[in-house]
């Protein structure tokens, strides 16, 4: 769970659309005339348009004279007073003013009686600023609070002799409803040129500031001054906005400390800037710091306009060292002056600007930023996006797999120029030349490795690939289970997790699989244990402690899964585990826990501090004497898929968290959102290597909490969309975890839903492969495939758009499959056997979010699937002790592969024929085994208890 980042005053305003305003007939009791005389001027006789304000869909204005509601012609009254000068307008409101040598400013402040007068309505905070040195001093005169129930007024008088601007600023109470504020009997006293309302950004672009900084001409020996703004700036990695030349992010002049830069590039954190070197170049040289445009909002919180920074020198095969790196703040600037003449075998420089612990106003200036040039026959530098940096494989090179059972191995370089070899592979594994993987089957547990080889223009990049064969993988499959936050969030107790326990077995949840229960936050007690600080559960919610909660899971034969942060705080504001990560991991031991989410809220944005506090949770889950998988929880923001394995990650979550609807919107992650992130994520996934799409929201139908919000729509979504989202998953081998109220009753179409197992058995694969993204064509119909353990191929067509449409799989696309060959076809969504294909496979009509799943197997293999459910469902399986016979009768000559599986995917026998019958050899400990069989594309299941 991450808590919502949303800016409030955006919500507010959202949320009160269309009521916000709320107005009543004013009456007068007297009236003011406007003051009049040689060198004054009133306010409203200025030019009015540059003032910001709210308008509330055009029923509010800025107005002359007259109150901001547009309904009507109301004069400017308060407390009963007519103001017959002055300026009507409704909070958030600004107005800066260039003075122009004015030396007097004369003002009364109030809500206007045309407001409502209901409690918590028209409350509008006020300050009255004065400026000078171009922006750099500011003096703040007046600041406070009226209130249209208070009937407030404030009187303004002030000198403004030697100020430069004044800025008239109306911000909103606790909430935007009725703020019709008002400057009344507003003038200026002036001598010469009048005074006049101009942009705020005008006034940074004042260019009467001496303090100007411009690029040199050369460099300290001639050296040709190449700009970074005079790059593709298009290809800079950027948090928020668009990346400008020259300009800062809000399109105001670079201008830092008072001073302005006439060159250089304005991003937002988390920015990025990929500089390929191309190998002339000699040095770099820029200023880097927070835009002054941000003073106001960190002047008045520390904490925004606040992140890091770093430098980094990349070689061809990856080899990165950081030459630079700090912290950023407004009115802190760094220079940064890195000499690359020696150092001619990097080739690329990096500017990294991670998000800050807010992200609050991040607005980061690369200032005076150039590079010096040497012509030598060479290629001038450039930007290069992340995936047009060469030498890198843009896939795992940390792999895992299982003793007999198929491994697979895509290798993907970042530039699909670069031609890929490998060296040194063990025996068992061949590498396939035409797909660009390594592939085959180990039969003994072991480390091994092998060497990658990356080629492009001439050089080639060295890559070692790591590879643990193991029985005992903590996560050989995705696991599967349901999360509390979606719709229990603090209602988390013993009583709910028995219920909901029960319900798994009785739902028959945990037969299709599903038996990791995991309370989220808001289970913490308010603090640790004195003295030992030790976590504590909520007495109130947990009256007999975690343990007993645990124990009852486990008496289901489920697991039990809790939840902490590695920050200071839980996203909800309960103690996290940073510094306490072996007190905390012993005590989850001591509990008998057996995951533990580990969210990222309250902690820095560095990727260094976020690797370091990850891996400083998962040593000590290591170290606690019980296997407790580490599923990390940072929602994809540092890219876990290339390092959580190194922390002691097993999964990750590759988004942020999922809403109930198909369309998120700000910052809600809905199901087009899951898709985006999720699809170009599949070189990352292998067993014991899952990406997380987080909790599914089928069964909730729009009756969650936090799931309910930023979605386009109500929340909830069709039953369509809900069977794409559950495919989806499975195709990405994501972690299939439920977040719907298990307390209550489940829908038999729901329930089908989620219990599909086929569909199920694509997620469990052994093999641990994600779907591969194909494309996407103009209709908005993507094209996905999936390596399977026993060599069928899932095919997924999913329809993005809003209107059905036919689609024909053509197999030359998907590398996987061989021309001119015979597939026998399954529908795995419907469970229905479909007419054999070869080269190409016909949809006459794939609905709006619907998506179909099949399952190809080549009939040359498996032959004809008749009479293959009966089949399967006559199978039987006896264990005597030394070996498990498994009989399909009737299947004579049809391929099939069988696995024998603890429930957590731990294989623990293999075999594999044409026979009817298998005689296996198996010496199984006490417990539940499942014998997985596949045969013409059908899957089945059977659990066998020793």
């Amino acid at each position: 769970m991450k808590s919502p980042n949303v800016f409030p005053l955006v919500s507010a305003m959202m949320l009160c659309a269309g009521s916000i305003f709320n107005v009543q007939a004013a009456s007068y009791t007297s009236t003011v005339e406007p003051t009049s005389g040689t060198g004054i001027i009133q306010f409203s006789e200025l030019d009015l348009t540059p003032v910001t304000h709210f308008d509330d869909n055009g029923k509010v204005a800025v107005r002359a004279n007259l109150t901001t509601n547009t309904q009507s012609d109301d004069p400017i009254v308060i407390k009963g007073v007519w103001y017959k000068s002055g300026v009507g307008t409704h909070a958030p409101s600004k107005a800066v003013i260039k003075l122009n040598g004015s030396t007097r400013f004369y003002s009364t402040l109030g809500v206007d009686d045309d407001a409502d007068n209901m409690a918590e309505h028209g409350i509008v905070d006020y300050t009255v600023t004065l400026i000078k040195d171009n922006g750099n001093t500011r003096d703040v005169k007046y600041s406070g609070t009226v209130t249209r129930q208070g009937n407030d007024i404030v009187t303004v008088d002030m000198n403004v002799t030697g100020y430069d601007y004044l800025m008239l600023d109306y911000t909103t109470g606790d909430q935007p409803w009725a703020d019709h504020c008002v400057w009344a009997d507003a003038r200026f006293y002036y001598t010469g040129n009048r005074p006049q309302v101009i942009d705020e950004s005008d006034m940074y672009a004042d260019t009467s500031n001496p303090n100007i900084i411009n690029l040199p001409e050369s460099g300290e020996n001639g050296e040709e001054i190449i700009p970074l703004s005079s790059m593709d700036l298009t290809k800079i990695t950027n948090g928020w906005g668009t990346v400008k030349a020259n300009k800062s992010i809000d399109n105001n002049p670079l201008r830092m400390k008072g001073i302005t830069y006439t060159s250089g590039v304005g991003a937002h954190a988390s920015a990025r800037v990929n500089v390929k070197l191309n190998g002339a170049v000699t040095k770099f040289h820029a200023v880097i710091g927070i835009d002054d445009e941000v003073r106001a909002q960190a002047s008045n919180d520390p904490s925004q306009g606040v992140c890091n920074y770093s430098v980094v020198l990349r070689k061809q095969n990856g080899e990165s060292t950081e030459v630079a790196s700090g912290e950023i703040k407004y009115l802190d600037t760094k220079a940064v002056t890195i000499d690359i003449d020696n150092l001619s075998d990097y080739k690329y420089l990096i500017l990294d600007f991670p998000e800050g612990a807010q992200n609050g106003n991040d607005h980061v200036d690369i200032a005076n930023a150039y590079f010096e040039y040497v012509e030598q026959n060479s290629t001038r530098p450039v930007i290069v996006t992340e995936d047009e940096m060469v030498g890198n494989l843009n896939c795992a090179t940390i792999m895992f797999s299982q003793p007999g059972v198929r491994y697979m191995h895509k290798l993907r370089s970042s530039n699909p120029d670069a031609v890929i070899t490998v060296s040194d592979l063990p025996a068992g594994l061949v590498w396939n030349e035409k797909r660009s993987l390594v592939e085959g089957i180990i039969d003994s547990e072991g480390e091994y490795s092998y060497m990658a080889h990356v080629t492009y223009d001439g050089e080639t990049a060295d890559e070692p690939i790591s590879l643990t064969v193991s029985s005992s993988l903590q996560q050989p499959v995705p696991f599967m289970g349901w999360l509390s936050w979606n719709v229990v969030e603090g209602d988390i107790s013993e009583n709910v997790i028995a219920t909901v326990a029960d319900a798994f077995v009785s739902q028959g949840l945990l037969d299709a699989g599903y038996n990791y229960l995991v309370i989220d936050d808001l289970w913490h007690a308010n603090a640790r244990q004195a003295g030992t600080n030790k976590p504590l559960p909520d007495p109130a919610k947990f009256p007999n402690g975690i343990k007993v909660c645990a124990d009852y899971v486990h008496s289901k034969n489920l697991k039990f899964g809790i939840y902490s942060d590695a920050g200071t705080s839980t996203c909800a504001g309960k103690f996290g585990s940073y510094g306490y990560e072996t007190i905390d991991a012993n005590q989850y031991a001591e509990w008998g826990v057996d995951l533990l989410k580990y969210d990222y809220c309250f902690a820095p944005g560095d990727l260094a501090s976020c690797k370091s506090r990850y891996k400083a949770m998962g040593d000590a889950l290591k170290a606690s004497g019980r296997n407790i998988l580490f599923y990390i929880c940072e929602w994809g923001v540092r890219e876990p898929w290339k390092w959580g394995t190194e922390t002691g990650g097993t999964c990750w979550r590759a988004t942020y968290d999922t809403r109930d609807g198909w369309t998120g919107i700000n910052g809600g992650i809905g199901i087009v959102q899951s898709v985006a992130g999720m699809k170009d994520l599949w070189p990352y996934s292998g067993v014991n290597r899952f990406n997380d799409a987080d909790m599914m929201c089928v069964g909730i139908n729009g009756t969650g909490k936090s799931s309910s919000d930023l979605v386009l729509r109500p929340a909830g979504m069709t039953k369509t969309e809900y069977r794409t989202q559950f495919s989806m998953w499975c195709m990405w081998a994501s972690p299939l975890t439920l977040s719907f109220d298990l307390r209550e009753p489940i829908s038999a179409e729901d329930l089908a839903i989620m219990t599909n197992s086929e569909l199920i058995a694509i997620n469990q694969d052994r093999m641990g492969q994600a779907a591969e993204f194909v494309s996407e064509d103009s209709n908005e119909m993507q094209l996905y495939f999936k390596d399977l353990e026993n060599g069928d191929i899932a095919v997924a067509v999913l329809n993005m758009s809003s209107s059905a449409h036919p689609y024909t799989v053509d197999f030359s696309k998907i590398s996987a499959l061989e021309p001119d060959t015979e597939y026998n076809v399954r529908d795995l969504v419907n469970h229905a056997d479909m007419p054999i294909a070869s080269n190409s496979l016909t949809f006459n009509s794939v609905a709006s979010h619907e998506t179909k799943v099949v399952r190809l197997s080549r009939k040359d293999r498996t032959g004809l699937p008749t009479s293959l459910t009966e089949a399967l469902d006559n199978m039987t399986a006896i264990f005597d002790g030394n070996g498990l016979t498994v009989c399909l009768p009737g299947t004579d000559g049809a391929t099939k592969r069988l696995l024998v599986s603890d429930p957590e995917g731990r294989i623990h026998a293999a075999a594999e024929g044409p026979e009817a019958c298998f005689e296996i050899p198996f010496s199984g400990k006490k417990g539940a085994y499942i014998i997985n069989v596949v045969c013409a594309g059908r899957h089945h299941s059977t659990k066998l208890v020793i």
